[in-house]
């Protein structure tokens, strides 16, 4: 994969993971069911049974995890979803206890004082009304389905090779159908199907 320009956030394309923590905040968490060593920096190292605590998902099918105080990227295949999520409990402060005193108890009896109403009655006169005759109205055009919009287009500026299903191979000066925007990935449709490229790699017309 080329990597002269990069996209921010893309497992595939990223030179550096990001390691700003969200502390108190509830999160997913999954279970290694096989473990996954190597040298690159962006990857996560991880062994079978392991808890990684899940940040973003990609629909890529790479995720980004924390697992002993390091935040980097991993398979969603090579891990299973547990019910428990983690809370980061460094940065949790604990809320005092409110005591709420009880009302104080009167030794006065309470009176209970009848309240008399008076309902005064009026007469209702009813005046009749003469009602227009009904008057046909004209008949309602048929209305038109709406046209549907004409969707984007963009070119290719670099060529892209997909690292796996959910992505798109395209070449430079490629155009491609814009199907919808989501931000650092975009999902198209060029001439060899559908599928997610890098929104940096494309630009719209």
């Amino acid at each position: 994969v080329d990597t002269t320009n990069v996209v921010a956030g893309s497992p595939a394309i990223s030179q550096q993971p990001s390691y700003k923590r969200l502390d108190g905040v509830k999160r997913q968490c999954v279970k290694a069911i096989r473990g996954h060593k190597g040298e690159h920096k962006l990857k996560l190292n991880y062994n079978l049974g392991d808890i990684i605590v899940v940040h973003e998902k990609f629909p890529t099918g790479w995720w980004k995890g924390e697992l002993n105080n390091v935040i980097a990227y991993f398979q969603e295949k090579n891990t299973q979803a547990i019910d428990s999520p983690a809370i980061s409990q460094s940065n949790v402060v604990e809320e005092p206890e409110v005591v709420v005193e009880p009302f104080p108890i009167l030794n006065t009896p309470i009176q209970n004082t009848p309240v008399q109403s008076t309902v005064t009655k009026t007469p209702i006169s009813i005046e009749k009304v003469s009602t227009p005759p009904i008057r046909a109205q004209p008949a309602k055009p048929t209305p038109q389905p709406p046209s549907k919009p004409a969707r984007k287009q963009a070119v290719a500026l670099y060529p892209y090779s997909k690292n796996n299903n959910t992505e798109l191979d395209i070449y430079e000066g490629e155009v491609v159908e814009v199907i919808k925007d989501m931000g650092s990935w975009t999902y198209v449709k060029g001439n060899s199907g559908k599928g997610y490229v890098p929104t940096s790699y494309i630009q719209m017309q």
